[in-house]
């Protein structure tokens, strides 16, 4: 008789899926409420059981297991060809490298520039001091004795004499005797003559270097000097800026290789750290599947129905008596709120707002 109830029971089982939700209605009827639940609530548990069967993924962590196997044996050739790079191409680590090359080019560059310009100064100064040397005499005079030139003496001696003597022939000749004119042409002669002799002459000179000369010398040797020194500087910085840029340029393609084998070393540790995170929730999936865990649950179980309490009459009466008052309250509240008739001298006075001279009693025969 149990069985049959039970078989019952299974037969009127009905699931129904609530509209616009997605809530299943389990539900089933029998004579019995503690058989009918009891059924309800095993078909729900089966129901779980055939669903995390059917949506579990077979071989999954072996899938997993597999690629993951794949994944750092690429790994790891991927981090042998770049430390193999690495050795052959002797990089320690290329972007400091070409960091410090790049630098060092900068500097040299620099300096390169500095010197081409104090190249262009230093030339300009030695055509200013060559102007300056060749306006000034390397010696200059610095003392000299002055005599009276005896030649000077002799011709002036001479000169008066044959003044004299022409002064004494004005005294008895005229300016037309032949003997006055012969002295007035010497006399003329001596005077040209004169003035082609110098009064005085030098007897000795002390010659010294021009000390404006020696420095402005010193200083153009100096320049001459300071000048091939820059330019042997200029030769060797632009060897200098020429190593540097040919090493930066060798070091950047360099790199660029380095950095695809990098990349590629970073993209196989990418991949492989994402299939050991999705073996990992495999796993968890499996330990969830293994303790009955899934995306469906059981709202609510089938219980047995509970029992309706009886009142007691007493407890009504008092019910409707407490009802019947306060619907008597409220009528005879609305009743009064309603009536709009005047019933003494105040309510007159109130409404035509004149005051009540006299009133006459209604009497009842």
């Amino acid at each position: 008789d149990y069985v049959r109830n039970i078989r019952k029971v299974i037969r009127s089982l009905n699931a129904k899926r609530l509209r616009r939700t997605n809530f299943v209605v389990l539900s089933a009827k029998g004579p019995y409420p503690e058989d009918v639940a009891r059924v309800v609530n095993k078909a729900a548990d089966l129901f779980l059981e055939q669903h995390l069967k059917v949506y579990k993924t077979k071989g999954i962590q072996k899938f997993y297991d597999e690629q993951e196997k794949k994944l750092e044996s690429k790994l790891t050739r991927a981090e042998t060809v770049l430390k193999h790079y690495q050795e052959k191409e002797n990089l320690v680590d290329a972007e400091k490298e070409i960091t410090s090359d790049l630098a060092a080019l900068a500097t040299s560059d620099r300096n390169l520039k500095e010197t081409e310009s104090a190249i262009q100064e230093t030339r300009e100064r030695i055509r200013v001091l060559t102007t300056q040397l060749n306006q000034q005499q390397a010696t200059i005079s610095s003392g000299k004795r002055v005599t009276i030139n005896p030649v000077y003496g002799q011709i002036r001696s001479r000169l008066t004499q044959l003044e004299l003597e022409r002064d004494n022939l004005l005294q008895r000749y005229t300016t037309k005797d032949r003997k006055v004119m012969d002295k007035q042409r010497e006399i003329a002669d001596l005077k040209k003559r004169l003035a082609t002799v110098k009064q005085t002459a030098i007897g000795s000179e002390d010659i010294s270097l021009n000390q404006v000369h020696q420095n402005i010398l010193t200083e153009l040797l100096s320049s001459r000097v300071q000048i091939r020194s820059l330019k042997e500087k200029k030769i060797s910085l632009t060897k200098q800026v020429a190593a540097y840029s040919s090493s930066a340029a060798e070091l950047k393609k360099k790199s660029f290789q380095y950095d695809r084998f990098q990349q590629d070393v970073n993209a196989q540790k990418e991949v492989l750290a994402l299939y050991k995170r999705k073996a990992e929730e495999a796993r968890i999936t499996d330990a969830m599947d293994e303790q009955k865990f899934g995306n469906l649950s059981i709202l609510e179980r089938a219980t047995l129905p509970l029992r309706i309490a009886g009142l007691s009459p007493w407890i009504i009466v008092f019910a409707i008596i407490l009802f019947s008052i306060a619907i008597a309250v409220g009528g005879a509240f609305a009743i009064e709120y309603f009536n709009t008739s005047l019933r003494n001298e105040a309510d007159v006075e109130e409404q035509t707002g004149l005051p009540v001279l006299a009133t006459i009693q209604l009497f009842r025969s």
